[in-house]
């Protein structure tokens, strides 16, 4: 029975099966002034194990406190974004805490701080190339600057400023200030400009930095970006992310006059369009968020065409094409629905690069749905939208293309109002809220003709109004739905109707 017991032990040795609870530390403690003794990884300075997974978690024993952990040696396997061998550290106690960062590679001494009550650390070992691991050691002390946070940023479209502590003159020493900026989702665009930028430099900006991270807890990425010494930084346009996570960290020694920064989040709210179509007629376009540029990551867009009337025909028309390909379409994809939503009814899903062909059905609604995954993004789509037929409501309503959500840039959309036998037409706008201001309606604005897009105008609409009514004598009006590239707003809600 030993024999067996001792050659089962030999057998998970040789294997390269290691017990965590036999490298892992998880209860190093301190209070503020306390400096620990040095800890190694296992085996250090030889080589480490393979496939090795230890747990390291510091208490601080008071979320006020400042952890400082020093590695005096650090030699793990390299890799561009630390798949194989490497140590993630987090601010918090467990890895779904803050990710302050992922480290492998060769460094010479350097030191990672944490605010709060504690301060966890992974070390992972694959089962291939050996290194000799690290050696570290932590200290405590308790925060001594007031707190500099501004966690409710933003929430919607606008624009703001964020400066460091006591700008224009000179910031403090320990300063940890963190900034999050909410877009109120991830189909805006944040815009991110410094006006100054006067920081302590260094080439890896060890000693005072402005870092850039997005999502709301503000994990380590590589798309972080480190700011140090005294070159501005340039404009960063983040889309596809709902949240920014700046923070503003120096240390003990040297100070400058800091940072402003403006900030900018615009584009839609929202990237659903359900309010499209109308009676035969009807048109317009639909564009990809961002379009002709890059569509965001992790979104999922909603579209839905309507044309009165089952025995009216919808037509959609591709002008452009250009989402991730895979065979079958599993990460980004355009899914199309002869239906009023996008549960039922597919009449296929789109992807690559081929131009999808004319799709027309005999309708009362058509939908689409747009969604896409965390990676590749492309340039997306460009198509066209048509109503035809010959049933007409007598009544209706007609709301801007993501109502009450805000509209969304580049729209065009018309919209075809002919009840029977109308010889007088009345339109009742109850809300309306567009950029811009009249008569010159310069950027976003709704006109109304006779007949046709190209017949005589009789109105044109923009800027905020109270409740207001039009009436017209005609048979046959087009609303006209038509913003520009920057400003969102509300949009507007009409019912129409003809007078006997």
């Amino acid at each position: 029975m030993k024999k067996s017991l001792f050659s089962a032990l030999i057998f998970l040795v040789l294997a390269g099966v290691k017990d965590a609870s036999a490298c892992s530390m998880l209860g190093l403690t301190g209070v503020p002034g306390f400096s620990s003794p040095s800890y190694s990884s296992p085996g250090h300075p030889s080589n480490n194990p393979h496939n090795l997974d230890c747990y390291y978690r510091i208490n601080a024993q008071s979320s006020s406190n400042v952890i400082a952990v020093t590695f005096s040696q650090f030699n793990l396997e390299k890799h561009s974004r630390c798949n194989f061998d490497y140590l993630a550290i987090y601010e918090g106690p467990s890895t779904s805490s803050r990710l302050i960062g992922k480290y492998c590679g060769t460094n010479s001494t350097f030191t990672v701080k944490g605010r709060g009550s504690q301060m966890y650390m992974h070390y992972h070992t694959d089962s291939t190339v050996p290194s000799s691991g690290f050696r570290f050691r932590f200290t405590i002390r308790a925060s001594t600057t007031p707190s500099c946070d501004q966690l409710s940023i933003g929430g919607g479209p606008g624009t703001g400023s964020i400066s460091s502590p006591n700008y224009p003159q000179n910031y403090p020493d320990n300063a940890d200030c963190r900034y999050r900026i909410n877009a109120g989702s991830a189909t805006r665009n944040i815009t991110l400009t410094f006006t100054a930028f006067n920081l302590e430099a260094n080439s890896d900006c060890r000693y005072d930095y402005v870092e850039v991270r997005t999502g709301f807890k503000g994990n380590w990425a590589q798309t972080a970006r480190k700011y140090c010494g005294s070159t501005v930084p340039a404009t960063q346009v983040i889309t596809g992310q709902q949240y920014v996570y700046i923070q503003f960290f120096t240390d003990g020694s040297v100070t400058r006059s800091g940072f402003n920064l403006q900030w900018t989040v615009s584009g839609a709210g929202d990237c659903d369009q359900l309010n499209l179509g109308g009676a035969p007629g009807s048109n317009g376009v639909i564009l990809s968020p961002n379009y002709p540029r890059e569509y965001p990551k992790n979104i999922d867009c909603k579209y839905r065409v309507q044309s009165s009337c089952s025995s009216n025909y919808i037509n959609f028309r591709f002008n452009a094409f250009n989402i991730e390909a895979h065979s079958q379409c599993r990460w980004d994809y355009l899914e199309v629905f002869n239906s009023c939503g996008t549960t039922s009814g597919s009449i296929g899903k789109f992807c690559g690069t081929t131009l999808p062909g004319p799709l027309t059905r005999r309708s009362s609604c058509m939908s689409m749905r747009f969604k896409t995954d965390g990676s590749v993004a492309r340039t997306g789509y460009n198509m066209t939208y048509t109503v035809s037929g010959s049933c007409y409501p007598s009544y209706g309503i007609i709301q801007s293309p993501g109502y009450p959500m805000d509209y969304h840039n580049n729209a065009q959309n018309n919209y075809v109002i002919q009840p029977p036998n109308a010889n007088t037409i009345r339109l009742r706008f109850t809300t309306f809220i567009l950029e811009g201001s009249e008569p010159i309606c310069r950027y976003d604005s709704v006109t109304i003709k006779r007949w046709s897009e190209s017949g005589t105008q009789l109105d044109k609409f923009c800027g905020t109004k109270t409740p207001f009514t039009r009436t017209y004598s005609a048979s046959r009006l087009v609303l006209m739905f038509k913003t520009d590239g920057s400003v969102v707003r509300k949009g507007f809600m009409c019912t129409y109707s003809k007078i006997n």
